[in-house]
């Protein structure tokens, strides 16, 4: 909402090069590392006593 479709803040091809570099920060390599992934490990969870919730 009142964006603009023009993506270039100036006449120069920096922003353009800027986008094509990877982003700082961990990369995902799948399942070989990078981001943090959610495995699902039930004899690893500890559940409370007398709970329903």
């Amino acid at each position: 909402m009142g964006q603009s479709d023009n993506h270039k803040t100036s006449g120069t091809d920096a922003p353009e090069k800027e986008v094509e570099k990877d982003p700082p920060g961990p990369q995902d390599h799948g399942r070989e590392g990078g981001m943090a992934t959610r495995e699902n490990a039930p004899e690893a969870v500890q559940r409370s006593e007398g709970g329903d919730s």
